[in-house]
């Protein structure tokens, strides 16, 4: 397909594609380089950097977080209460 319709490769081994400046052609410039980048897992790959990062960062810090949800928890227990207290019925929390 590069090089048909004004579409081309940016130089010799480069993997990079150029059109000719045309709306059709810019288009089609970035429709195979999406199809590229989904067929080589090259989109995925930064997100799946960064899930194994927080992945790592969550076990590294599971009490400490497990320690914030129950004090957010409390937090929100203790603010329905006040509520209550003052006449807000709890369907409408």
């Amino acid at each position: 397909m590069p090089g048909q319709n004004g579409v081309k490769l940016t130089g010799p081994g480069s993997w990079s594609l150029q059109s000719s400046g045309t709306k059709e052609d810019e288009i089609r410039v970035a429709l195979l380089e999406v199809d590229c980048k989904d067929a080589s897992g090259g989109a995925r790959k930064p997100y799946d950097i960064l899930a194994e990062y927080q992945a790592a960062q969550i076990k590294d810090h599971q009490a400490e977080l497990n320690a914030l949800a129950e004090d957010k928890a409390a937090a929100v227990e203790r603010a329905k209460q006040i509520l209550r207290d003052h006449g807000v019925a709890d369907a409408r929390l």
